[in-house]
């Protein structure tokens, strides 16, 4: 595990959580993700957060717009992974998305934003 770890670039952002890894692809109706979030330290205390997005992008008519994700539940002892497939409005172009962990007060504990290819 700890290969694994030190294998990841490190969040820039720093801290004891982080998003180590995205990557993000268009598809038809929707944006596939995947995400990994990582513990530095390690405790026997389970980090119980959540998981939001951002995607920050465009309709063809060229107004701008934000769409959020619904929460998606961390349970974190030293690394989580999520994947899967965010729908998108018809006609929206998906240009950055902002990843944030918060806690379970909602407190702010990580943040990354990536760009959107494909």
């Amino acid at each position: 595990l700890v290969l694994f770890q030190d294998a990841m670039p490190p969040d820039p952002r720093g801290g004891d959580i982080g998003v180590r890894a995205a990557s993000f692809r268009k598809q038809p109706g929707g944006l596939a993700y995947q995400i990994l979030v990582m513990r530095e330290n390690v405790t026997d205390n389970t980090f119980k957060g959540k998981v939001e997005l951002d995607i920050d992008g465009t309709y063809s008519n060229g107004r701008r717009d934000r769409v959020k994700s619904d929460p998606m539940p961390l349970n974190l002892s030293r690394y989580d992974h999520a994947q899967g497939v965010m729908p998108l409005p018809d006609n929206y172009n998906a240009r950055t998305v902002t990843i944030r962990v918060l806690d379970a007060q909602d407190k702010q504990v990580a943040i990354r934003i990536y760009n959107v290819r494909g």
